[in-house]
């Protein structure tokens, strides 16, 4: 019986990851990275910091990534960890975190809110690694990436 469980399990996660093509499913997975991107630029720091930024984003990401029921596209987008997530070279950051979302409402629209606020919480994330930015300035840069989402439909 448990062996026939986890087997239905396993062949549900298969289907729902099935649900994207290749390019699709990096996307949906590097959206939380995309949207730390653009705080990340939108307030430049010295290459230690723009470093601990990143890291604090996937570590943001990494955190939220948990606690999902195994089934879930949550849990199956970071059960492997994010160790291969990064937020360099992420073009058009504001594209690929809009994309992800889209993605996820088309293929879980019951995970869309979720998957929202994983993408948020990595980008204030970031902003708050910012530690050497004065409190204003981290003011700045959160209501930045918030104008910045709101006006892309975010």
């Amino acid at each position: 019986m448990l062996v026939d469980s986890t087997l239905a399990q396993v062949e549900e996660v298969r289907k729902l990851k099935g649900s994207f093509s290749a390019d699709e499913w990096n996307t949906v997975r590097a959206g939380p990275l995309a949207a730390a991107a653009l705080v990340i630029e939108a307030a430049p720091s010295k290459d230690k910091r723009t470093v601990e930024e990143a890291a604090a984003a996937v570590a943001s990401v990494g955190e939220a990534g948990t606690g999902f029921a195994t089934t879930s596209l949550m849990a199956t987008l970071f059960h492997d960890g994010v160790a291969d997530l990064a937020v360099e070279g992420i073009s058009d950051p504001m594209s690929k975190a809009k994309a992800g979302l889209a993605l996820v409402q088309r293929v879980a629209p019951g995970e869309a809110e979720t998957y929202k606020k994983i993408v948020l919480d990595a980008a204030y994330a970031a902003a708050q690694a910012a530690k050497e930015s004065t409190k204003k300035e981290r003011l700045r840069c959160d209501y930045m990436f918030c104008m910045q989402c709101l006006s892309q439909g975010f």
